[in-house]
Order: structure tokens, then sequence, then C-alpha cells
């Protein structure tokens, strides 16, 4: 009997400000969860915001199989972006 390798890759998007706690969460625990930061200053920008994390997710999509994307209620339709990507 052969062991199945965990192949996933998980594409980690957030947001800058969080990346010190995202990185000690994730330091040491899994291979597959891979972190990537976006400007913290986007927020006040919430249209900046919403092209970046599109471009950012767009980017990756080709490589990775998931997304988590960890952000709070920066701009008004954020919940909708993140069922849609």
């Amino acid at each position: 009997m052969s062991v199945k390798l965990f192949q996933e890759k998980v594409a980690v998007v957030s947001c800058g400000i969080v990346e010190e706690e995202i990185r000690k969460v994730l330091y040491g625990k899994t291979a597959f969860l891979i972190p990537f930061f976006l400007d913290p200053a986007l927020h006040i920008y919430p249209e900046r915001l919403a092209e970046e994390l599109n471009t950012t997710l767009d980017g990756l999509s080709a490589s990775f199989n998931y997304f988590i994307i960890i952000y709070g209620h920066c701009y008004p339709n954020i919940s909708e972006l993140q069922t849609t990507s």
C-alpha cells in the first residue's frame, strides 16, 4: 500500500497589517499554505484594494488549488468578491 501525498496548494492572501501574526501561525506547520500579503494602505482606496485583490487572485490561480482570503470589511463589497473568487 502506498502513501498518497497531500498535493493541494493553498494561497493565503491577506492584508499586510496582519503579516506577522499569520506568519507566526503558519511557521513550521504546513508546507501547502503559502502566504501572500497586500499593502495595508489599500484599505484607504477601496477600488484599488478590489483591483489588487482580483489581480493577485487571477495571477495565483494557475498555481494554487484554493485560496484563503483574510481581510476585514476594508471595503463594502469584500464578501461578494470572496464568494466569486
